[in-house]
């Protein structure tokens, strides 16, 4: 008997919680669809498959009466909304990696060729901006044995110096601070349109995932 029971649990757990979620108490028509509006609204943090997924159910349900639907008819809607959900994380992810690190979508997603040219223009400016830094600083500062001197007499040769003697050096930190910022985002746009072609040519694929969480079932990619 536990045999039977625990998979129907699983199967009935899951749905009856998310049918929960979107049917209310009333007899109302429509009342299902403008449930699922209203947690899907704007502000609600649902990206935009689940938005454009979200309105086509809406569409379906827009006449359907609370306690119409069978537990068979309620869980392709989940699956939907879950797959939907999973391609906006996936976008979303793509991109947060490029920002974070430029490239690194781009290789995720199997594109060597661009995530490399994003990775190499990040450490021409990291390494830019480290030489170049460095160069500019006053002829004397940079003739110290930083790895031999006493910590106190770099100080001293620093404190030497008034801001003006480093302005050089700090106007290109700057510079190459903004020029990376730029390049960050960037590669991450560029991630996030190539997610999408991924996720709307059907190159990438997400299979429905349950558990508590957001109607009811929880996704996560």
């Amino acid at each position: 008997m536990k045999s039977i029971l625990l998979p129907f649990a699983i199967l009935v757990f899951p749905a009856s919680m998310f049918a929960q979620s979107i049917l209310p108490s009333s007899n109302g028509t429509g009342e299902i669809a403008s449930r699922l509006k209203e947690i899907l609204s704007p502000g609600s943090g649902a990206g935009p498959y689940l938005q454009a997924e979200s309105s086509a159910v809406e569409k379906e349900l827009l006449t359907t009466k609370p306690g119409d639907l069978t537990l068979s008819e309620i869980l392709p809607y989940r699956d939907r909304l879950s797959i939907a959900a999973q391609e906006d994380a996936y976008v979303k992810k793509m991109a947060e990696r490029s920002f974070k690190v430029p490239g690194s979508g781009q290789i995720k997603m199997g594109d060597a060729v661009g995530g490399a040219a994003f990775a190499s223009l990040h450490i021409a400016l990291l390494l830019g901006q480290t030489l170049g830094a460095f160069l500019l600083l006053p002829q004397d500062l940079r003739q110290i044995d930083y790895l031999h001197e006493p910590i106190r007499d770099i100080f001293d040769a620093y404190e030497s110096h008034n801001a003006q003697d480093f302005f050089p050096s700090v106007e290109l930190s700057v510079a190459c601070v903004l020029a990376d910022l730029a390049l960050m985002a960037w590669s991450s746009g560029s991630a996030e349109r190539e997610a999408k072609e991924r996720v709307d040519q059907g190159r990438q694929t997400f299979e429905p995932r349950v558990g508590p969480g957001f109607l009811g079932f929880g996704i996560a990619y």
